[in-house]
């Protein structure tokens, strides 16, 4: 997951404006928040037009939603984000950001690294 996480976050620094990168914030970074989450501090909302837009640009692969609850714990790595629907599918960053484990140091360092305030993207 690791490795979809940097590539995601290396396609996703490139493709946003400045304005985009300046709505980041790590102190109000929330997953659960529609507008809060990653994509939500960039578009306003993770299931906007310009969020699925650059969700389909940034991840070549996604995790499909098999449940109806919207889960990210449910959801299953299985292929593109082309073709699918945005409520069918999480990215990688989405699912990572979730996990406790990445609370702190992980989401600190991807959201530096989205907004280029550092060169390099380092997730232990």
């Amino acid at each position: 997951m690791r490795r979809l996480v940097i590539e995601e976050a290396t396609k996703l620094r490139n493709m946003i404006t400045q304005d985009e990168a300046n709505r980041l914030n790590f102190s109000k970074l929330d997953s659960s928040d529609l507008n809060k989450c990653i994509y939500g501090q960039l578009s306003g909302s993770c299931f906007n037009n310009r969020a699925t837009e650059l969700i389909k640009a940034c991840a070549a692969r996604v995790y499909k939603n098999d449940s109806r609850h919207m889960d990210l714990r449910d959801s299953k790595l299985n292929g593109s984000p082309i073709g699918l629907s945005r409520n069918e599918f999480w990215s990688p960053i989405e699912v990572f950001i979730d996990q406790e484990e990445n609370i702190c140091s992980n989401n600190k360092n991807l959201v530096k690294f989205i907004k280029k305030e550092i060169d390099e993207l380092i997730l232990i």
